[in-house]
């Protein structure tokens, strides 16, 4: 969004974070979503021993699943915090959105430990970061809202 409108970028891909090469992973085109999309940490409990199919499956009291989540947000915010303080020095939004299917309660630990990163790393702290409000529901309210584009939002000038 710039000044409350949605800019998508020439090639339609504006604010795909994930799509960004991870510049922690030494694996060659590795990108930030190999770290800190929803597959990755089922993976990473799968791989614990955990049985988890989906995010439904996920435990977060079990101490053995906990141990797990706080590696995942590790990994996710050191992947993500490059990309964020490009935004933040390139930009200088008033606020970083997060959101997506994550549970809540995860992603505000991704983004506290996110804005603790930034906090320390940027000075003064130039943003905040806040959790989407519709950050569970977003991607289905967007597939809802396709047909009606063109009657909710200015066509795209070519």
């Amino acid at each position: 969004m710039i000044d409350r409108h949605f800019v998508e970028g020439a090639n339609k891909r504006s604010a795909e974070l994930g799509l960004l090469p991870d510049a922690t992973n030494p694996a060659p085109a590795a990108v930030v979503q190999d770290i800190v999309s929803i597959s990755a940490l089922l993976q990473m409990l799968k791989e614990a021993g955990l049985d988890v199919e989906s995010q439904k499956d996920i435990r977060p009291a079990d101490p053995q699943t906990d141990r797990v989540l706080e590696r995942w947000v590790d990994l996710a915010a050191k992947a993500l915090i490059a990309p964020l303080i490009n935004i933040t020095c390139l930009i200088d939004p008033d606020a970083i959105v997060i959101g997506g299917r994550l549970d809540t309660a995860l992603l505000d630990r991704l983004i506290a430990r996110l804005a603790g990163e930034l906090a320390v790393t940027v000075q003064p702290p130039m943003t905040t970061i806040i959790r989407g409000a519709l950050a569970a529901d977003a991607p289905v309210i967007g597939a809802a809202l396709l047909p009606f584009l063109d009657k909710l939002l200015p066509p795209t000038p070519s």
